[in-house]
Protein backbone atom coordinates (compact mmCIF):
# COMPACT_ATOMS: atom_id res chain seq x y z
CA UNK A 1 0.00 0.00 0.00
CA UNK A 2 1.64 3.44 -0.97
CA UNK A 3 1.03 6.00 1.55
CA UNK A 4 1.31 10.17 0.68
CA UNK A 5 2.31 12.79 2.75
CA UNK A 6 0.88 16.55 1.72
CA UNK A 7 4.82 17.01 1.64
CA UNK A 8 5.03 14.50 -0.93
CA UNK A 9 2.06 15.77 -3.69
CA UNK A 10 3.60 19.40 -2.98
CA UNK A 11 7.46 19.04 -2.96
CA UNK A 12 9.61 20.97 -5.17
CA UNK A 13 12.87 22.54 -4.70
CA UNK A 14 11.96 25.52 -2.43
CA UNK A 15 12.32 29.13 -3.93
CA UNK A 16 14.93 31.73 -2.12
CA UNK A 17 14.42 35.60 -2.02
CA UNK A 18 17.65 37.63 -3.02
CA UNK A 19 17.73 41.30 -1.29
CA UNK A 20 19.98 43.28 -3.49
CA UNK A 21 21.30 47.06 -3.04
CA UNK A 22 24.12 49.69 -4.17
CA UNK A 23 26.75 50.27 -1.82
CA UNK A 24 25.88 53.86 -2.05
CA UNK A 25 21.71 53.51 -1.76
CA UNK A 26 21.92 54.58 -4.97
CA UNK A 27 18.76 53.92 -7.48
CA UNK A 28 19.34 50.67 -9.68
CA UNK A 29 17.55 48.20 -11.98
CA UNK A 30 17.91 44.67 -12.55
CA UNK A 31 17.79 41.98 -15.04
CA UNK A 32 17.41 38.11 -13.58
CA UNK A 33 17.26 35.53 -16.45
CA UNK A 34 16.18 38.20 -18.28
CA UNK A 35 13.64 39.63 -16.48
CA UNK A 36 13.62 43.18 -15.91
CA UNK A 37 12.89 45.10 -12.49
CA UNK A 38 12.05 48.83 -12.70
CA UNK A 39 14.58 51.11 -10.61
CA UNK A 40 14.41 51.58 -6.93
CA UNK A 41 16.92 51.61 -3.99
CA UNK A 42 16.49 47.90 -2.92
CA UNK A 43 15.61 45.25 -4.93
CA UNK A 44 13.77 42.47 -3.15
CA UNK A 45 13.29 39.11 -5.79
CA UNK A 46 11.24 36.65 -4.12
CA UNK A 47 10.75 33.07 -5.86
CA UNK A 48 13.74 32.31 -6.68
CA UNK A 49 14.79 28.85 -7.28
CA UNK A 50 17.76 27.30 -6.62
CA UNK A 51 20.51 27.38 -8.86
CA UNK A 52 22.91 29.41 -11.40
CA UNK A 53 21.02 32.88 -12.90
CA UNK A 54 22.68 35.36 -14.72
CA UNK A 55 22.05 38.81 -13.40
CA UNK A 56 22.63 42.59 -14.90
CA UNK A 57 22.72 45.41 -12.60
CA UNK A 58 22.53 48.83 -13.74
CA UNK A 59 23.09 52.09 -11.89
CA UNK A 60 20.50 55.27 -12.51
CA UNK A 61 22.66 58.79 -12.19
CA UNK A 62 20.69 62.18 -12.93
CA UNK A 63 23.40 64.38 -15.24
CA UNK A 64 22.94 68.06 -15.53
CA UNK A 65 23.87 69.59 -18.24
CA UNK A 66 23.46 73.39 -18.31
CA UNK A 67 19.83 74.52 -18.02
CA UNK A 68 18.61 70.69 -18.82
CA UNK A 69 19.43 67.02 -17.48
CA UNK A 70 18.85 63.57 -18.26
CA UNK A 71 18.98 59.83 -16.53
CA UNK A 72 22.50 58.12 -17.03
CA UNK A 73 22.09 54.36 -17.05
CA UNK A 74 25.30 52.45 -16.59
CA UNK A 75 25.90 48.71 -16.28
CA UNK A 76 27.76 48.10 -12.98
CA UNK A 77 27.43 44.21 -13.14
CA UNK A 78 27.21 40.96 -15.07
CA UNK A 79 27.53 37.60 -13.83
CA UNK A 80 26.28 34.62 -12.72
CA UNK A 81 25.54 34.05 -9.39
CA UNK A 82 24.39 31.40 -6.69
CA UNK A 83 21.13 30.88 -5.06
CA UNK A 84 20.47 27.82 -2.20
CA UNK A 85 17.72 26.62 -1.71
CA UNK A 86 15.14 28.08 0.96
CA UNK A 87 17.45 31.02 1.79
CA UNK A 88 17.06 34.70 2.43
CA UNK A 89 20.31 36.27 0.86
CA UNK A 90 21.21 39.84 1.41
CA UNK A 91 23.58 41.18 -1.31
CA UNK A 92 25.40 44.66 -2.29
CA UNK A 93 26.94 45.58 -5.60
CA UNK A 94 30.16 47.05 -4.21
CA UNK A 95 32.75 48.04 -6.93
CA UNK A 96 31.69 45.58 -9.63
CA UNK A 97 31.54 42.97 -7.01
CA UNK A 98 28.68 40.65 -6.25
CA UNK A 99 29.29 40.61 -2.15
CA UNK A 100 26.77 38.41 -0.17
CA UNK A 101 26.19 40.07 3.25
CA UNK A 102 24.32 38.10 4.86
CA UNK A 103 22.13 34.36 4.09
CA UNK A 104 19.69 33.22 6.32
CA UNK A 105 17.30 30.15 5.96
CA UNK A 106 13.52 30.85 5.55
CA UNK A 107 10.82 29.32 7.40
CA UNK A 108 9.60 25.78 6.75
CA UNK A 109 6.35 26.69 5.13
CA UNK A 110 8.33 28.79 2.63
CA UNK A 111 10.23 25.42 1.52
CA UNK A 112 7.16 24.04 0.68
CA UNK A 113 5.13 26.78 -0.05
CA UNK A 114 5.98 29.79 -2.75
CA UNK A 115 5.17 32.67 -0.93
CA UNK A 116 3.30 35.56 -2.38
CA UNK A 117 4.86 38.98 -1.07
CA UNK A 118 1.90 40.68 -1.64
CA UNK A 119 -0.75 38.33 0.27
CA UNK A 120 2.11 36.42 2.62
CA UNK A 121 -0.09 33.60 1.90
CA UNK A 122 0.25 30.03 -0.52
CA UNK A 123 -0.45 30.15 -4.13
CA UNK A 124 -3.85 28.23 -4.65
CA UNK A 125 -3.81 26.66 -1.10
CA UNK A 126 -5.67 29.32 0.86
CA UNK A 127 -7.85 26.78 2.32
CA UNK A 128 -4.70 24.93 3.92
CA UNK A 129 -4.49 26.96 6.64
CA UNK A 130 -3.66 23.69 9.22
CA UNK A 131 -0.53 24.10 7.66
CA UNK A 132 0.43 27.59 7.27
CA UNK A 133 1.17 29.82 9.76
CA UNK A 134 0.80 33.55 8.96
CA UNK A 135 3.54 34.58 11.53
CA UNK A 136 5.92 32.32 9.77
CA UNK A 137 5.58 33.90 6.46
CA UNK A 138 8.32 35.83 5.04
CA UNK A 139 9.36 39.20 6.47
CA UNK A 140 7.92 42.18 4.01
CA UNK A 141 8.17 45.57 4.57
CA UNK A 142 6.75 48.27 2.34
CA UNK A 143 6.31 47.64 -1.52
CA UNK A 144 8.96 48.77 -3.62
CA UNK A 145 7.17 51.47 -5.20
CA UNK A 146 5.94 53.34 -1.84
CA UNK A 147 9.05 53.04 -0.20
CA UNK A 148 10.47 54.73 -3.80
CA UNK A 149 8.15 57.84 -3.21
CA UNK A 150 8.84 57.90 0.10
CA UNK A 151 12.65 58.33 -0.24
CA UNK A 152 11.92 61.04 -2.58
CA UNK A 153 9.43 62.72 -0.41
CA UNK A 154 12.30 62.83 2.15
CA UNK A 155 14.84 63.92 0.37
CA UNK A 156 13.11 66.85 -1.28
CA UNK A 157 12.50 67.78 2.09
CA UNK A 158 14.18 71.31 2.59
CA UNK A 159 15.17 70.86 6.70
CA UNK A 160 16.30 67.77 8.93
CA UNK A 161 13.64 68.27 11.42
CA UNK A 162 11.23 68.43 8.39
CA UNK A 163 12.86 64.84 7.22
CA UNK A 164 12.34 63.53 10.48
CA UNK A 165 8.75 64.23 10.60
CA UNK A 166 8.27 62.61 7.03
CA UNK A 167 9.43 59.32 8.33
CA UNK A 168 8.32 59.33 11.50
CA UNK A 169 4.28 59.48 9.90
CA UNK A 170 5.49 56.74 7.69
CA UNK A 171 6.08 54.87 10.87
CA UNK A 172 2.76 55.23 12.30
CA UNK A 173 0.38 53.51 9.42
CA UNK A 174 3.89 51.05 7.72
CA UNK A 175 6.38 48.25 8.62
CA UNK A 176 9.77 48.09 7.28
CA UNK A 177 12.68 45.97 6.99
CA UNK A 178 15.98 46.54 8.09
CA UNK A 179 17.12 47.60 5.29
CA UNK A 180 14.51 49.96 4.25
CA UNK A 181 15.02 51.77 7.49
CA UNK A 182 19.18 51.33 6.89
CA UNK A 183 18.52 53.26 3.35
CA UNK A 184 15.88 55.54 5.50
CA UNK A 185 18.38 56.53 8.24
CA UNK A 186 21.26 57.38 5.40
CA UNK A 187 18.83 60.24 4.36
CA UNK A 188 19.75 62.30 7.86
CA UNK A 189 22.89 64.51 8.20
CA UNK A 190 23.04 64.73 11.97
CA UNK A 191 24.06 61.85 13.55
CA UNK A 192 21.73 62.44 16.86
CA UNK A 193 18.63 62.19 14.14
CA UNK A 194 20.10 58.89 12.32
CA UNK A 195 19.59 57.25 15.78
CA UNK A 196 16.26 58.98 17.21
CA UNK A 197 14.86 57.43 14.08
CA UNK A 198 16.49 54.39 14.39
CA UNK A 199 14.66 54.06 17.66
CA UNK A 200 11.51 55.01 16.42
CA UNK A 201 11.63 52.38 13.70
CA UNK A 202 12.90 49.34 15.36
CA UNK A 203 9.65 48.59 17.06
CA UNK A 204 7.99 48.94 13.36
CA UNK A 205 10.58 46.49 11.95
CA UNK A 206 9.95 42.99 10.38
CA UNK A 207 12.91 41.78 10.83
CA UNK A 208 14.61 42.33 13.91
CA UNK A 209 17.40 39.57 13.92
CA UNK A 210 18.62 41.92 10.65
CA UNK A 211 18.62 45.16 11.99
CA UNK A 212 22.13 44.91 12.98
CA UNK A 213 22.55 46.25 9.02
CA UNK A 214 21.71 49.93 10.48
CA UNK A 215 24.81 50.24 12.63
CA UNK A 216 27.00 50.58 9.34
CA UNK A 217 25.14 54.31 8.64
CA UNK A 218 26.30 55.93 12.22
CA UNK A 219 29.75 57.31 11.95
CA UNK A 220 30.81 57.22 15.83
CA UNK A 221 30.80 54.08 17.71
CA UNK A 222 28.84 56.03 20.98
CA UNK A 223 25.74 56.49 18.27
CA UNK A 224 26.28 52.41 17.45
CA UNK A 225 26.33 51.74 21.78
CA UNK A 226 23.27 54.54 22.26
CA UNK A 227 21.28 52.23 19.83
CA UNK A 228 22.12 48.95 21.08
CA UNK A 229 22.22 49.96 24.92
CA UNK A 230 18.13 51.18 23.62
CA UNK A 231 17.68 47.74 22.02
CA UNK A 232 18.96 45.74 24.84
CA UNK A 233 16.58 47.22 27.21
CA UNK A 234 13.43 46.63 24.94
Amino acid sequence: MLFLTLSNIYAFDAPSILNLRLANNGEFSVSLDGNYYSTNRIQRLPNIFPGKHYLEVYSKKWVQQGHYGSYVTKKIYQGSILIDECSEIFATIFKGNFVIDRIESLPYQYQQWEVSPSSCAPHGIHNQQSVYSQSNCGSYGMNNRDFEGLLHVIENASFESSKLSIANNALQTNNFTSLQVKTLVSLFSFESTKVSFAKSAYAHTVDKNNFYLVYDEFSFNSSVNDLSNYLASR
